[in-house]
């Protein structure tokens, strides 16, 4: 059984002042999928509870998994997402170009996974390392050529990698720092690893699009922080930095990129963080009722989805699931769909001839469509529904129907 604790008080600030504000429904570990159908249905389910500090306005998961249970074993990999490559290209060339590092200097990636990212630095003429903590997955970018620490990232980590490589010029995190439990403790790993002039760049889901744009099913046990600016610029102002931009882009449902050095760095803060945190107040994000609201919609949408598909199941047609990924666990859970379900597909060939954790429900290759000739195709990936569609005509032409759950509920 995967190792649980509940914490008390703020990640961020420290403080006890903490409200439950937003309840999903408790769930294993999102993309534990595994290939015994009786183990994954008898994974062990955690609560799902979002809690917002009454002090500094931070949201944010107090049951926290253990991160050996999630992550020695991790089987995500960036280029299995539509679109990320092309995305991280584009990121790499936006931070030379904004940072301008001399010729050579040392980029590190923390939570580099199959160093895409570093790929791009490393083309352009800088020495690159990056942190993983998933093994197997740190060995396969090592081989590709990006060398690549298979261990989890702290102050002493920081301490070693300094003495070998030097202080880095840039540090980048993406996608990763809202799964750190202990955010002063990495914080602390950056300020050592950081020349006095460098910059520490990470890129997280933003919560007010994770509220706009409906993306609540990337609540999932490994997203720790749902961050916004506000309570991020005090939090590195208390550590001795200086948040000084942060910059939109449309990765994970709307992220924002954030910029951070340390206090004494010398680059002027960018009039966008005053902006954001106008827009924050606007929206009430720090508030309970602002969450509350988004609970009760998340609510009703689930009602309506259900009420559909009861009604698709009582006139005899079949519904298989498509995606599988960390995002399906928490849709399954929350809108109690797994008993509509026959099966679920995806391209992802890690993911074929596994089962879903907690529901059991096979994954195979989305050539079972035209195998299987299902009525309707519930896309649980719904972000991607357009390629996935697009992919598929086959399917649509022979008569299939596709379901689009969210942000409205869509027939095609």
């Amino acid at each position: 059984m995967a190792k649980h604790y509940k914490r008390t008080d703020c990640r961020l600030c420290g403080s006890s002042y903490l409200t439950k504000a937003f309840v999903l429904q408790p769930t294993p570990l999102a993309d534990s999928y595994l290939p015994d159908a009786d183990q994954a249905r008898n994974l062990p389910s955690y609560p799902l509870d979002l809690y917002l500090c009454a002090n500094c306005g931070h949201a944010q998961l107090l049951d926290v998994v253990m991160p050996e249970e999630i992550y020695l074993n991790y089987i995500y990999e960036t280029k299995t997402s539509l679109g990320l490559r092309s995305h991280f290209e584009q990121y790499a060339r936006d931070t030379l170009t904004s940072i301008q590092p001399a010729e050579g200097s040392f980029v590190l990636d923390i939570g580099s996974n199959d160093g895409t990212l570093l790929t791009f630095f490393r083309q352009a003429g800088h020495r690159v390392l990056g942190i993983d903590p998933a093994g197997e997955i740190a060995r396969r970018a090592t081989r590709k050529g990006i060398p690549t620490l298979a261990a989890f990232f702290g102050p002493d980590l920081a301490d070693t990698i300094k003495s070998e490589h030097g202080p880095a010029t840039i540090v980048t995190s993406n996608n990763l720092v809202a799964n750190v439990d202990d955010l002063h403790s990495f914080v602390d790993g950056i300020r050592r690893i950081l020349a006095k002039d460098g910059v520490f760049i990470f890129e997280s889901f933003y919560m007010l699009d994770w509220m706009r744009n409906f993306v609540f099913d990337f609540t999932y046990h490994e997203h720790l922080s749902y961050f916004s600016v506000t309570p991020l610029k005090r939090f590195f102002a208390e550590q001795g930095m200086e948040l000084i931009d942060v910059l939109h882009t449309q990765s994970k449902g709307g992220s924002l990129r954030y910029i951070v050095q340390m206090a004494e760095g010398g680059r002027q803060p960018s009039p966008r963080i005053a902006e954001y945190e106008i827009l924050e107040k606007q929206h009430c994000l720090h508030q309970l009722s602002g969450l509350q609201a988004y609970e009760k919609s998340v609510h009703i949408a689930g009602e309506k989805l259900r009420e559909y598909l009861s009604t698709i199941i009582k006139q005899g047609e079949r519904i298989v699931g498509y995606g599988a990924s960390a995002t399906t666990t928490t849709l399954l859970y929350q809108f109690g769909l797994h008993e509509y379900l026959t099966f679920i597909v995806d391209e992802n060939p890690d993911k074929i001839g596994l089962y879903a954790p907690g529901s059991g429900l096979a994954v195979y290759s989305p050539d079972r469509l035209m195998h299987d000739r299902p009525e309707n195709v519930l896309i649980l990936a719904w972000r991607y529904a357009e390629p996935i569609i697009n992919k598929n005509r086959n399917y649509q032409d022979a008569g299939g129907r596709f379901i689009i759950p969210l942000p409205t509920l869509q027939f095609v």
